[in-house]
């Protein structure tokens, strides 16, 4: 380009990205208990990640395709199994669930050990 030839530069603008999925249309909820069942029989197999690629093959007539290349990835995931008693999965979700932050402050929090309130116990109760 030549010096006295105005360079043109674009000019870019942001704009809002609007989305409008909500959890709440998510209908088919079979697939991620598929995920969970397989995660809790083989949490290892499940986790393995493989990367996917692609080539491109001329073969003896000069035609072209693509085969898929598969490896393995170089990063490993694992998980960190732990087995916990159902009665205390139970009491952990309902005390994280009481002391969400969305969750109103109430004027009589359970102390220690107490017995839990009626509107607790349906979230101890076993389904």
């Amino acid at each position: 380009m030549p010096p006295d030839t105005p360079s043109r530069v674009p000019v870019i603008k942001p704009a809002p990205i609007v989305s409008t999925f909500s959890l709440t249309d998510i209908n088919d909820t079979e697939q991620f208990r598929r995920l969970g069942a397989a995660l809790r029989l083989n949490p290892d197999d499940t986790l393995r990640r493989t990367l996917v690629g692609a080539r491109v093959v001329c073969d003896a007539s000069g035609a072209r395709r693509t085969e898929l290349v598969t490896s393995t990835a170089t990063d490993n995931v694992q998980a960190q199994g732990q087995l916990l008693a159902e009665a205390d999965l139970r009491a952990q979700l309902a005390e994280a669930v009481l002391h969400a932050s969305v969750v109103a402050a109430r004027a009589d929090p359970p102390a220690g050990n107490a017995a839990p309130r009626p509107d607790q116990r349906r979230l101890l109760r076993r389904p």
